[in-house]
Parts: C-alpha cells; sequence; structure tokens
C-alpha cells in the first residue's frame, strides 16, 4: 500500500493493484485528488474495484474529493456503481458526512445517480443524512425534488444480510415487478422518529412529512417514537441495530454508579418525550390509529418510565381515547396495572375506566396489579372502587381461578400478599379448571426460588399436601423442578406428603424429575443421603434411571439456554460424587457411569 502512495505521488505508472486489499494507484489517486494521476487513467481503468468493492468514483466521493469526483464523471466513470454493501457515491458521501458534500450531492445528482437506491443496510442515501443530523444536505435532496413518501420496504438480501426495495412514483414499473406495496412502508419520518432524531423529525415534518404513513404492519412514526423498536420480521440492518438512535448513548457509560450514567439516561428519557411532543406538534397528526396488532399509540407507552402519564395527557390532549381497546382487548389500565404505574391507574379510575373489564386471557387490571405484586395499584384500586373489588376478592374466572391462584402463579408472589389474600377468605384448596391447588400452582409455577416463608404459610393454612395434578405429579417431583430444591420442604413433604417413592403416570420419581431438570446440588444429594431418599436406580416406564438422565442433561450440546448449561453438569456431578464417593474424571468420563 505504501508503495503505490508512493508511486502516486512521484507521477510513476502502476497498474497492479495491493493483492490484500485490491487498491490501486488510480485507488490512491482518487482518495487523495491527485488530478494529473487521474486523467492518465484509460477510461476501462475507472471502473476498478477493491476489495470491498469501491471504484475510484466512489473513494473521491467518500473523502470529498470534488475536482476528482467532478473529472472521474466527466471521464466516463459509472456514476451508478456500487460497492459490495450495495452504496452508491451518495450513500458514501451522505454516510460519512465530510465536508463540502452539498456541492458534490448536487453535482452527482445532475449527472443522474439515482437518489432512492437502498444499500444492504436497507438504507437510502437521504436516510444516512437524516441519520447524521445533516439539515444542510437533507435540504439539498429536497430542493432536488426528493420525495418524503418514499417508503422503504425492508427484504431480504441473498447471500448476506438484507436489501431494500423502495416504492415512488417514477419507478412504477419497478414496484410492481418487485411486488412492492404502493400503501404502506417506512419513511423518513419513521426513521427520524424511530430514533428520536427531533431536530430532523421537526425538519421533515416542516417540508411536508407524512405523520400518518403506516409501515407494513400498520406503524406510524408516532407508533416508533413511543415504542422505539421496529416490529416485524427480523433483519440486519440499520433499523434493528440502533446505530442512530439517542439509546445509543448508553454505549459512553463507562460506570454505570457515577452521575454521569444519571445523566445520560436523563438526556434519553428527555429526548423520547420531545420526539412525541414534536409529532403532537403536527396539525395533521391522528393520534387514534391502530396498527396491524391493534395498538393505537397509547398502547405502547412503557408505564414503568417516569415520562409514561405525561404522554400519556399529551396524546389524551390530542384526541386519543384511553378507553380504547388494543388487540388483546386491553385498555391503557390494564398495561398501567401491570406495570405498577400508580399515578396512571389513579388517573384512569378517575376517568371512570373499568376495572373488572376483561382481556382476551380474561384478566382485569386488578388480576395483572394482584400477578405482580402490584401492593399500591391495588391499595387504589381498593379505595377507589371498594363496592366493585368486593366481590372480585371471591371471584373465580373462567379459568376457575381466584385471586390466590392468579398471585402465586407469578414470579413476583410476595408473602404479605398471599398472607392478606388467604385473611380475606380465599379457599387455598380451591382447585382450579384444570384440578390445580394454590400450592400446586405455586411450587409449579417458574420462580427464581421457592420461597419457603409463602410455601409454610399456605401449608399451615391447611393446603393439601397430597395433592396430584392430571399427570401423577406430586408436590416434590414438582419442587425438583427447580435447582437446589429447598430440603426443609422436601423434608415436610415426606414426613407429612407423599411417599418418596410415589411415580407419576410415566413412572418417575421425584428423583427422575430433579435429574431432567437439573436440581442437584452437592447439599441436596447430601440431605437425601441422610435421610435414606437417595434412590438413583429406580426405573421409569422407559427403563431409565435418574443416573442416566442426569447424564443425558449433561452430555447434551444442543441445549437451548446456553447461560444455563452449567447447571446439568453441576447436577450430574453432585448426583454422581453421591453415587461414587469419588470425582468424576475431567472429560473422558464425563458421559460414563462406572
Amino acid at each position: 500500500m505504501d508503495s503505490l502512495v508512493i508511486q502516486c505521488c512521484t507521477g510513476q505508472s502502476m497498474q497492479g493493484a495491493d493483492l490484500d486489499t485490491g487498491i490501486s494507484a488510480i485507488h490512491v489517486a482518487a482518495r487523495w485528488g491527485i488530478i494529473p494521476l487521474i486523467s492518465s487513467f484509460p477510461q476501462h481503468g475507472l471502473e476498478v474495484k477493491d476489495a470491498q468493492g469501491q471504484t475510484p468514483l466512489l473513494i473521491a466521493a467518500q473523502y470529498s474529493q470534488f475536482e476528482a469526483v467532478k473529472l472521474l464523471v466527466e471521464s466516463g466513470a459509472c456514476v451508478r456503481a456500487v460497492n459490495n454493501d450495495h452504496q452508491n457515491v451518495l450513500h458514501t458521501i451522505c454516510k460519512n458526512g465530510h465536508g463540502s458534500g452539498c456541492k458534490i450531492v448536487n453535482f452527482l445528482l445532475d449527472a443522474g445517480v439515482p437518489p432512492y437506491d437502498c444499500d444492504k443496510y436497507n438504507m437510502t442515501p437521504f436516510l444516512y443524512a437524516v441519520g447524521n443530523l445533516d439539515e444542510e444536505l437533507a435540504q439539498v435532496f429536497l430542493q432536488r425534488s426528493l420525495d418524503l413518501t418514499v417508503k422503504i420496504r425492508r427484504l431480504s438480501w441473498p447471500g448476506r444480510t438484507t436489501v431494500s426495495m423502495f416504492t415512488h412514483r417514477r419507478f412504477k414499473d419497478e414496484r410492481e415487478s418487485a411486488g412492492v406495496s404502493l400503501e404502506s412502508g417506512l419513511t423518513a419520518l419513521h426513521f427520524s422518529s424511530l430514533n428520536a432524531c427531533t431536530k430532523m423529525t421537526a425538519f421533515l415534518l416542516q417540508h411536508g412529512a407524512d405523520p400518518n404513513a403506516q409501515s407494513d404492519i400498520g406503524d406510524t412514526p408516532l407508533h416508533l417514537a413511543i415504542r422505539s423498536r421496529i416490529l416485524g420480521r427480523e433483519y440486519d440492518d440499520v433499523w434493528k441495530s440502533g446505530d442512530y438512535t439517542i439509546e445509543a448513548l448508553r454505549d459512553l457509560i463507562t460506570d454505570y454508579e457515577n452521575e454521569e450514567a444519571s445523566d445520560i439516561y436523563r438526556a434519553i428519557d428527555q429526548a423520547r418525550t420531545h420526539i412525541v411532543d414534536t409529532l403532537l406538534a403536527s396539525e395533521t397528526i391522528d393520534v387514534n390509529i391502530a396498527n396491524a396488532n391493534g395498538d393505537c399509540p397509547q398502547h405502547l407507552i412503557d408505564f414503568s418510565k417516569h415520562y409514561s402519564l405525561s404522554i400519556l395527557c399529551n396524546l389524551i390532549e390530542k384526541g386519543a381515547v384511553s378507553s380504547r381497546l388494543n388487540g388483546c382487548h386491553q385498555t391503557c389500565l390494564h398495561l398501567a396495572s401491570k406495570q405498577g404505574n400508580v399515578e396512571v391507574v389513579q388517573k384512569l379510575v378517575d376517568e371512570g375506566h373499568d376495572i373488572l373489564l376483561e382481556d382476551r386471557d380474561g384478566l382485569s387490571p386488578f388480576h395483572y396489579a394482584l400477578r405482580d405484586s402490584r401492593l399500591n395499584v391495588l391499595h387504589c384500586l381498593t379505595t377507589a372502587c371498594d363496592g366493585a373489588l368486593s366481590k372480585l376478592w371471591y371471584s373465580i374466572d373462567h379459568h376457575g381461578r381466584n385471586p390466590l391462584h392468579h398471585h402465586v402463579s407469578s414470579i413476583f408472589s410476595n408473602f404479605n400478599m398471599v398472607d392478606f389474600l388467604i385473611r380475606i377468605g380465599c379457599d387455598v384448596n380451591q382447585y382450579d379448571a384444570k384440578g390445580i391447588s394454590s400450592l400446586g400452582l405455586y411450587v409449579g409455577s417458574f420462580h427464581l426460588r421457592v420461597q419457603r416463608d409463602i410455601f409454610f404459610l399456605l401449608m399451615n393454612n391447611g393446603a393439601d399436601l397430597r395433592w396430584v395434578n392430571g399427570c401423577g405429579e406430586n408436590l416434590a417431583h414438582l419442587l425438583m423442578h427447580h435447582k437446589g430444591a429447598d430440603t426443609e420442604i422436601l423434608e415436610h413433604l415426606f414426613n407429612d406428603g407423599p411417599d418418596p417413592a410415589a411415580q407419576d403416570y410415566n413412572g418417575r420419581t421425584f428423583m427422575h424429575h430433579g435429574a431432567i431438570h437439573g436440581a442437584f446440588t452437592k447439599e441436596l444429594v447430601e440431605f437425601l443421603q441422610r435421610k435414606d431418599f437417595l434412590d438413583m436406580h429406580s426405573k421409569d416406564s422407559l427403563g431409565e434411571t435418574p443416573l442416566n438422565y442426569a447424564k443425558e442433561k449433561a452430555r447434551r450440546e444442543d441445549l437451548e439456554d446456553v447461560l444455563f448449561d452449567i447447571k446439568w453438569d453441576d447436577s450430574f456431578d453432585a448426583l454422581y460424587r453421591g453415587f461414587t464417593s469419588a470425582p468424576r474424571a475431567p472429560c473422558s468420563s464425563k458421559g460414563s457411569i462406572g
């Protein structure tokens, strides 16, 4: 490469190219704008590409070498040339944002460079200008009659990542042959709103961008501004990667505990509220457009955020209907109750929202607060609507579940809430429509761990320790679905509940269940040995022992959750050590049992 530069600077001719980069003398001359050398090359040499697919014209444009660009175009260089990322000269200028870009863009547009081409990242040149907040460069495109109604369709690029087609009146034939809809797609305003580019959003609206344009799934720019991410099919492109989004500021955080981190998060929140306000300032915006999922903008508010009430109020002021149902038959009250936002819940209750309205899963705002231990929301609902809620504490939904069932099945189960529900009269031994008790739901649901105090609270209030579900699984079987099953709970179960040798309908004991779910730890195995409960040789209906299952899980290489792969090794190690009283060999014996 150095030799190329030297020979270019000394005026020596060189026909070859660097073997690694593919860069030849003409590329170097274009990079540095060495006009005499460029003029000495024959026309067929102007289209040579380096390893990245860059022609001399693309390189000259990338580094804002206007005279070199002008000479190359006048010498016959192809203005439609693209690199390996399918980027033309306008892409390279707008993406890199070097000085004097406006002058070059004007010249290239006159030369016939297509301004609507999309690269492999589903980006047009204009979108790069928007992403870089380059209002001056964007103005050049608009002065040249660039159509803001152009709609990007994100499509797969065979063999790479993605490529987009576009819609535009002047290219009707190409659109129709590509099967691209004329009605839907992503506009520049979608892009600026998604990334919270307030400056460019205001600029686009000022120049006539449509705030009600809908994407393939019906999202308007307002939907994207509030949700801050794009839905639909996954593509490895700029729309997904967030290269230009305000949230990219998080990458600047080096210490999440210092004031700098707080300032960055505050700036992100402010940008998100500001982008919504900017869109709502449009006189033509329709805030009640629903997307294909049935979501209006108000349904996309993250009610866990401190600014959510402000956004909701601004939407309502603009005409949004807070009681409107989304595709799941939920109102904003359902969503706010689930997130525990008391301010929003109080506002909506005061406006007369129905706290008992059931969604498609048969859950009301009350149920969501109950399931997620939103005690402050429950207090708010109880205070405001005591008459309606007094019946709900004892009600049964269409799944046959009472409030206690709902709460204990949640990952957020809380001792005080369970105690309260029992004290007001929820039946501990009431079965739901599938014959599952409250204790069965609690032990059988996903929790970070089974809390001993909740288990014993239910047990001491009469929960049936001998309960069995429809698969023949008892509480000990279900408890062994949790890593490091609580030994004190197990001891109480085996003293007052099921037989340790009890089998489910597949012939599996609690030991089989523990092996299948990776539950064994050194402490658990030692406890089972002391109590003489460690039975590793009983066979299920398939003829498999607990040790067989533990070995099989530890040897698997296709586990979906690689973060927890180690638990299968640990479980087998603990069980194997209990079986042999000797450590397992590191590699060769991983799959062997004696």
